[in-house]
């Protein structure tokens, strides 16, 4: 497992109060993953950083 941190069309502080109830925007991050020997990626997941994005 590797993740990867981005946000989604704005940062966290930039945000409004509404964009911060539907919880769409802002940070997130990508969870990898991968075989180390042939570096294939059988599952990749966007979402926010919490362990229930993790378990997907």
């Amino acid at each position: 497992m590797d993740e990867l941190w981005t946000f989604i069309h704005k940062k966290e502080k930039q945000l409004t109060a509404l964009e911060k109830l539907a919880d769409v925007y802002g940070g997130a991050c990508i969870w990898i993953a991968f075989t180390p020997i042939c570096k294939l990626v059988p599952v990749w997941v966007v979402g926010k950083r919490t362990l229930g994005t993790l378990e997907k």
